[in-house]
């Protein structure tokens, strides 16, 4: 989007953040939030804070030090993601809807080198091929007529998490754990759910071959429809297993799944 363009949203964007973001506490941080945000809408191939600063000097003829503010309020102000999160769901929420689609799915950002958060040689359906990459885990509204990103979190593969120096010298707080995407994913869908969204859920194999994954959604009372690998067995709700056979003499007593009742264990 170009300066002009920008310009005449001003007013739009300011009410988007008071809806959203509120006054995050302090009138300044509130206004770096404010600059960041136009620094990410702005046209620019790279989008990290020291050319973004250098645009938004220009275009606002500021006297400030635009590289040192923004430093300053995405990593030392005190301000909460969670809460801008909530904010801009609910925002989503009042502006479409919230009856309709959730897509769960997994997001490959080729990247090479070793420092970057995440970076690991790991599959990515983007490329469809193990690659140097760093992966999210997205969550998606859909209606009839829109998408929207709800969310998205970096996934931390076990390589990085087993690596407690190489998590400090990235600046990974030493509280995160090893966590699988597809409970990455649970907890997105139950935020979403908290700020009502209530739709089906779609995810591919990857999600939807984890048995948990599915009881977990099962549980919780969502529909949903998942992609499954071939190598699932898949049995009918009202499916008879039969009679255990009978106990050998020696070994551990034979086992079996009780029969299933009420919905499909696939």
């Amino acid at each position: 989007m170009d300066a002009r363009k920008l310009g005449k949203l001003k007013n739009d964007l300011t009410s988007f953040l008071d809806e959203v973001a509120g006054t995050l506490g302090n009138p300044r941080r509130r206004r770096w939030c404010e600059s960041y945000l136009r620094g990410v809408l702005l046209d620019g191939h790279r989008k990290s804070v020291e050319p973004m600063a250098a645009r938004l000097k220009v275009i606002e003829q500021g006297d400030h030090d635009y590289e040192q503010a923004l430093q300053q309020f995405l990593n030392q102000s005190p301000w909460d993601e969670q809460d801008i999160l909530d904010g801009l769901q609910r925002w989503v929420a009042r502006q479409f809807g919230s009856d309709g689609v959730l897509i769960i799915d997994d997001t490959g950002f080729p990247k090479q080198g070793q420092h970057s958060v995440g970076v690991a040689r790991q599959y990515t359906g983007t490329l469809g091929k193990i690659a140097s990459c760093q992966v999210a885990v997205t969550l998606q509204f859909s209606t009839a007529a829109e998408v929207v990103g709800l969310e998205a979190q970096l996934y931390l593969p076990s390589v990085w998490t087993e690596d407690a120096d190489r998590l400090t010298k990235a600046g990974v707080p030493d509280t995160v754990e090893y966590q699988p995407k597809w409970q990455m994913a649970l907890t997105m869908l139950r935020r979403a759910h908290t700020n009502g969204f209530r739709g089906i859920v779609l995810a591919d194999s990857l999600f939807g071959t984890v048995t948990e994954f599915r009881e977990q959604l099962a549980q919780d009372g969502r529909s949903y429809c998942v992609g499954i690998d071939s190598t699932l067995k898949v049995i009918a709700a009202d499916t008879d297993l039969g009679p255990l056979p009978e106990r050998s003499r020696t070994g551990r007593p034979p086992t079996r799944r009780p029969r299933p009742h009420g919905r499909d264990r696939a």
